[in-house]
C-alpha cells in the first residue's frame, strides 16, 4: 500500500504498482480534462487524472491506473468480483441463520446488542 497525493491534494491510499510509484515520487501524467469532475482540481497543476486512471483500473489497465484501498486493504488475500462478493456474504449469512450460535458468552452478547430476549 502506498499513500499518494489526490489531484485535489487529498491522501490516497492505494495497492503499489509502477505507476503509482512513479506518482509518489513526482512524476505527472499529463492529461486534459474531458470530466471536470472536481470542482477543486486545476489539471494545470494535478499530477493526474482522476477519473482517467480510476476508469483505466476498472478497465484492467493497471500500468497506468491504480486502485484504491481502506486501511484494512492489506489484509486481503485476492481481489472478488462484485458478484463472487456477494455469493460468499449471502453464503456466510445463511450459515450463520442455520447454525446459530449455542447459549453462552456469544449469543448473550448478540441477545444485549440488538435487544432479544
Amino acid at each position: 500500500m502506498r499513500i499518494i497525493s489526490s489531484p485535489v491534494g487529498m491522501p490516497a491510499r492505494c495497492v503499489g504498482n509502477d505507476f503509482v510509484d512513479k506518482i509518489a515520487i513526482g512524476a505527472t501524467a499529463p492529461f486534459t480534462c474531458r470530466y471536470q469532475c472536481l470542482k477543486t482540481c486545476d489539471p494545470s497543476t494535478a499530477p493526474y487524472c482522476i477519473a482517467r486512471v480510476l476508469s483505466d483500473a476498472a478497465n484492467g489497465l493497471m500500468d497506468r491506473a491504480f486502485a484504491f484501498g481502506g486501511s484494512n486493504a492489506p489484509r486481503c488475500t485476492e481481489i472478488l468480483s462484485v458478484r463472487a462478493l456477494i455469493k460468499q456474504l449471502v453464503t456466510e449469512a445463511w450459515q450463520f441463520i442455520s447454525n446459530p450460535p449455542k447459549p453462552g458468552l456469544c449469543s448473550s452478547l448478540l441477545h444485549l446488542e440488538f435487544g432479544q430476549q
